[in-house]
């Protein structure tokens, strides 16, 4: 990193192929793996066992579980509804 008033912080590791992170507060979000088709719930900064959703996907090459995004007033633990694009 190149910009000194920038810092990187290692929150967990060991994930498989993570794409990308929904935010839904201040320490809690959705993170996708690529590889399992999984998203995965992190809450005050703790990955929470198990998976959010598990949308089994092809992950060769370019495919693969890509992008996310929530609802404004998306709430962990409510009916969630969700739609999915296969290309």
């Amino acid at each position: 990193m190149t910009d000194p008033a920038l810092d990187i912080e290692v929150i967990f590791g060991g994930l498989g192929q993570p794409t990308t992170m929904a935010f839904h507060g201040r320490e809690n979000f959705l993170v996708l793996e690529k590889a399992t088709g999984q998203v995965l719930n992190v809450m005050g900064g703790v990955l929470q066992p198990g998976s959010a959703l598990d949308l089994a996907a092809e992950c060769a090459g370019e495919r693969g579980l890509l992008g996310i995004a929530t609802h404004p007033d998306f709430r962990p633990g409510c009916r969630a509804q969700s739609t999915t694009w296969r290309s």
